[in-house]
């Protein structure tokens, strides 16, 4: 399933492992933070991750503003979650 919105989802990443630094990122290959039962999920690949966030995240989109359906989701506890998004200076 192609991604409408992979410059957001990519920005996300960016966000959730700190331009692809954090422990999560480089030891469990996790680039979306995503976890279960509270505990950060470990993918093998990066294309395991992703199938995962299409699963778990990216399968309840239907339409309209990415961010919006973020919010409301409640992806992020951060609540400048969003406006970070918006500010990370990346482009595809």
């Amino acid at each position: 399933m192609p991604c409408e919105h992979a410059e957001i989802v990519t920005k996300q990443a960016i966000l959730e492992t700190g331009w692809l630094k954090s422990d999560a990122f480089i030891n469990k290959c996790n680039p979306f933070g995503l976890s279960y039962k509270g505990k950060i999920q470990e993918f093998e690949s990066i294309e395991q991750a992703c199938e995962e966030y299409r699963k778990q995240i990216y399968s309840r989109y239907t339409k309209g503003n990415y961010y919006t359906f973020l919010t409301k989701i409640g992806y992020a506890e951060d609540p400048e979650y969003i406006w970070k998004l918006k500010h990370i200076d990346y482009k595809l």
